[in-house]
């Protein structure tokens, strides 16, 4: 979650409506720059012949859109209003997507590749690139379990050093992992059924976005008859 300590910078925090999105570019980029080298083994193949495999594209993908929110706030590139503003938007587009009465996150990540772009007829009920923003209330709903387990002194910031620090500096050199890796990290951080934990939000029908991290947070996911200004100035953007 986002630290209380950071410093906004007004300069960006007055954007124009066009330049809003931009705000949380530089961070999330950065946090690209980490999780691009630590690919699921799915997705490292030894030759172009060899379909990928994506199911665990969630996990860093989704890991990028939570780092990438995390840290413009944390920076200031975004103060904790716009931040909280962000979330929202990204759980109430969730909550209202009718395809996941059907179709797992998971799904969404194995169909990478014929979810992206094309014909946008149906795609509520058939489901987009959904892992990125599932995956990001899921990293949330992680950060905030971790912290709540361990009366705040650990979070998900331990469990990123362990997962992407493997190997030390290794470079531009790709190191795969697993699910049952990635299991055995997050218990190195907090002893916990993890393996449910991510079965139950990823593979699982959940008709519900995953606010559990949110309202553990200390919030609640409401609406409202308008608008906010983070909100006004996405949409004068668009």
């Amino acid at each position: 979650m986002i630290s209380e300590s950071y410093q906004a910078c007004p300069a960006l925090l007055s954007l124009t409506p066009q330049l809003v999105g931009s705000q949380g570019q530089a961070s999330d980029v950065s946090a690209t720059s980490w999780g691009k080298y630590r690919r699921p083994a799915g997705l490292y193949q030894p030759d172009f012949a060899t379909p990928m495999q994506g199911a665990l594209l969630w996990v860093y993908e989704g890991m990028t859109q939570y780092w990438g929110d995390v840290l413009a706030a944390r920076s200031g590139l975004k103060n904790a209003d716009q931040y909280k503003d962000g979330l929202a938007m990204v759980a109430a587009e969730l909550d209202h997507t009718r395809g996941r009465e059907w179709r797992p996150t998971v799904d969404t990540a194995v169909a990478a590749s014929i979810l992206r772009g094309g014909n946008r007829a149906w795609e509520n009920w058939r489901r987009g690139q959904d892992y990125y923003l599932e995956g990001e209330l899921l990293w949330l709903d992680a950060d905030t379990l971790i912290r709540k387990m361990s009366d705040n002194k650990k979070s998900l910031n331990d469990f990123a050093k362990i997962f992407l620090g493997k190997g030390g500096n290794t470079g531009p050199l790709i190191v795969t992992y697993t699910f049952d890796e990635l299991v055995q990290d997050l218990n190195q951080v907090v002893p916990y059924d993890w393996a449910k934990f991510l079965h139950d939000r990823v593979d699982s029908i959940n008709p519900r976005a995953d606010v559990a991290g949110i309202e553990r947070g200390g919030y609640r996911l409401v609406y409202r008859d308008k608008p906010s200004k983070s909100e006004r100035m996405i949409q004068a953007a668009e």
